[in-house]
């Protein structure tokens, strides 16, 4: 439920918009009947634009959730011992169907001639590390090395039989294991000071603005201006606020005490 909080908000907002767009053109060519007009033109509108917003919002919820995810496993990955990185892999392989065997503390894939090896703990992979890790085993069979890295030592490219797993290839593997399950983000709970902080970003001060003196000036030639004046007059102090809270702070503290 708290995740159709702010798409209810947001169409509640939407519709709202749209009446007062709807209103100003209808006043004009049908006067008094510009309201109810207005009104029903406005609810046709808000169930499409709910259905809308909701599958944009929990599509980018869906993306920042797996993004949070990936970063979060790939991170604990470093603090891992071999053991338990062979535990993670071996339910991968597993997974995928592929024969494995773990020799000497190491995963070997029967089926590739292939030996797997781990870069992670490393603030920094580069060539000679690379190098350091597949010596002793180079020539011998393949070696597949998992790392947490966004890029791919040129040294790679240049060394036979040696295939390199940056950070997306490597979690791409982890969600075939049993791991990727095990470590799923818990939900955390939805604040009202978090909403405010997505409502008051400093990117939305122009359109609050824009839209609030829109709303002023036009509220002075319309019956029911004085709707047009508060919500104008409102909208312009969530422009002020906007300002007031830059983006990384909280502007929701303005309201606390």
């Amino acid at each position: 439920m708290k995740t159709y909080i702010p798409i209810i908000l947001d169409t509640i907002f939407v519709a709202f918009i749209c009446f007062l767009l709807l209103y100003i053109p209808l006043y004009v060519t049908n006067g008094n009947k510009a309201l109810l007009v207005s009104l029903l033109l406005c609810c046709s509108l808000t169930l499409p634009s709910f259905f809308i917003i909701r599958k944009k919002k929990l599509k980018n919820l869906k993306k920042a959730k797996d993004v949070a995810q990936k970063k979060d496993i790939l991170y604990s990955l470093n603090f891992k011992t071999e053991t338990e990185l062979n535990n993670i892999f071996e339910s991968a392989f597993k997974n995928k169907k592929m024969r494995y065997i773990v020799k000497e503390s190491n995963i070997f894939l029967t089926d590739k001639n292939c030996t797997v090896k781990y870069m992670f703990r490393f603030n920094e992979i580069n060539d000679d590390k690379v190098f350091n890790l597949v010596k002793n085993d180079y020539g011998k069979r393949s070696i597949l090395i998992l790392s947490n890295s966004e890029k791919t030592p040129n040294i790679v490219k240049n060394l036979k039989n040696v295939h390199f797993f940056n950070a997306s290839d490597t979690y791409n593997l982890i969600k075939q294991s049993d791991y990727a399950v095990t470590e799923k983000q818990k939900p955390t709970k939805s604040r009202l000071k978090d909403y405010a902080k997505k409502f008051f970003k400093k990117k939305n001060a122009l359109k609050y603005f824009l839209l609030g003196i829109w709303s002023y000036v036009f509220g002075f030639f319309v019956s029911i201006g004085i709707f047009y004046t508060i919500f104008g007059g409102t909208l312009l102090v969530f422009s002020i606020i906007c300002l007031l809270f830059p983006d990384g702070e909280n502007p929701s503290d303005f309201f606390s005490g």
